[in-house]
C-alpha cells in the first residue's frame, strides 16, 4: 500500500458588501490524504470536486493561516511551487493549501442559518434570552463586534427605516405569500432533502399574481430602487437551533417585509450592532417592513420553533468584481 500523506485544505469564501465584512472567510478545514508521490497536477485534480463554481483559486501557503477575513487573494501570500512538487514536500515542509471561492456576479445573500460556533457574537445568538442579554450589553461591546467585522468604529443605526404598521401588504396579501411557500415547501420537501431553509427567487409579475399590482407598486415605491431582486422565504425550527451569524448584506440594500406574526415562532430575532445604540433588536409584527443598506452589521438568534415567513427586496451590487 501506497504510504500516504496528511496535508490541510482551507476553503475560504468571499462575502461581499461593506468593508464591515468583505473579504474571505473561512467556510471550512480539513485534513486530506493524498499519496505522498502524488505531484502538484494530481493534487490540483483530485481537489477540483471541491471548486463547483468554475473559478476558484487554489493557492499554497506555509505557515498559519491569515488573519481573517482577507481583503483579496494576494494576503494570501501564495506560494509558487514548480510541477515536480510532490505530496510528500508539501506536508513536510508545513505547506497548507487554500481554496479561495469568490463572490459570483450578482449574488445576493440574505443570511445563512448555522451554527456558526466560532464567529463574533454567536453566543449572545444562540443564547436562551437573547433580547434581554443585547438590551443590557453596552456600545462597547458592540463595537467590538463592529472590529471583528472589520466594521467602522462610528456605525450607526441611521441606515436603517423601520415601519411598522405601514401596509404595504394587506393580511389577506400575506397570507396569499405564506400559502404559496407552505405549498412550495409540501411538494419539494422529501426525505432525503433539507427543506428548513426554503428562499424562492420571484420576477415581479410572479409577485403580482401572488398579491397584487397594486401591492407591488407600493412596495416598489417604498424601496425607491429600480433595478433588484425579490425574493420569499420560509425558515422553519429545527430540532438543532441554528441562527445567523451578525455580517454585512452582499446587496447594496435590502428591504424586508414581516409575513407573519413574532408570537407564531420562537427565536428568529434580528440584531443590528451598532456605534450609537449598542445592540438594537426590534420589534417585528406581521407586515413590519425593514429597509436597511449594507453598512449595518446584523445577524438573526437561533430558530427555536415554529416558522418565519419573509419577503426580500434585493438592490443588487453593479460590480461584485
Amino acid at each position: 500500500m501506497a504510504a500516504t500523506c496528511i496535508i490541510t485544505v482551507y476553503t475560504l469564501v468571499f462575502r461581499g458588501g461593506s468593508h464591515l465584512y468583505r473579504g474571505y472567510h473561512l467556510r471550512e478545514s480539513e485534513q486530506v490524504s493524498f499519496p505522498c508521490q502524488e505531484k502538484l497536477a494530481g493534487i490540483q485534480d483530485s481537489l477540483a470536486s471541491r471548486m463547483q463554481q468554475g473559478n476558484e483559486k487554489l493557492t499554497f501557503f506555509s505557515g498559519e493561516l491569515p488573519s481573517l477575513p482577507l481583503w483579496d487573494e494576494s494576503e494570501m501570500k501564495g506560494l509558487d511551487l514548480n510541477s515536480d512538487t510532490t505530496a510528500a514536500d508539501i506536508s513536510k515542509d508545513g505547506i497548507s493549501i487554500a481554496i479561495l471561492v469568490p463572490l459570483p456576479r450578482g449574488a445576493l445573500d440574505i443570511g445563512t442559518w448555522g451554527d456558526h460556533t466560532d464567529s463574533v457574537g454567536c453566543s449572545l445568538l444562540m443564547s436562551e434570552d437573547p433580547v434581554n442579554i443585547a438590551n443590557d450589553i453596552s456600545s462597547k461591546q458592540a463595537q467590538e463586534i463592529l472590529f471583528c467585522l472589520k466594521g467602522s468604529p462610528n456605525a450607526t443605526t441611521s441606515p436603517i427605516k423601520h415601519d411598522v404598521g405601514l401596509e404595504l401588504l394587506s393580511a389577506s396579501e400575506r397570507t396569499s405569500l405564506i400559502h404559496y411557500l407552505d405549498y412550495v415547501h409540501t411538494e419539494t420537501c422529501n426525505e432525503d432533502s433539507d427543506k428548513h431553509d426554503l428562499k424562492l427567487p420571484l420576477s415581479r409579475e410572479e409577485l403580482e399574481r401572488l398579491c397584487s399590482p397594486e401591492a407591488v407598486d407600493r412596495l416598489c415605491q417604498h424601496f425607491e430602487e429600480r433595478d433588484f431582486a425579490i425574493k420569499l422565504r420560509r425558515v422553519q425550527a429545527k430540532e438543532e437551533a441554528l441562527c445567523i451569524n451578525f455580517h454585512c448584506d452582499v446587496s447594496l440594500r435590502t428591504m424586508q417585509v414581516c409575513l407573519n406574526e413574532e408570537s407564531e415562532y420562537s427565536g428568529g430575532r434580528v440584531i443590528y450592532a451598532s456605534a450609537d445604540e449598542g445592540l438594537v433588536c426590534p420589534s417585528r409584527p406581521a407586515g413590519t417592513v425593514i429597509v436597511h443598506d449594507c453598512s449595518i452589521p446584523h445577524g438573526v438568534t437561533a430558530m427555536k420553533g415554529g416558522a418565519r415567513y419573509s419577503l426580500f427586496f434585493l438592490k443588487e451590487k453593479l460590480n461584485t468584481n
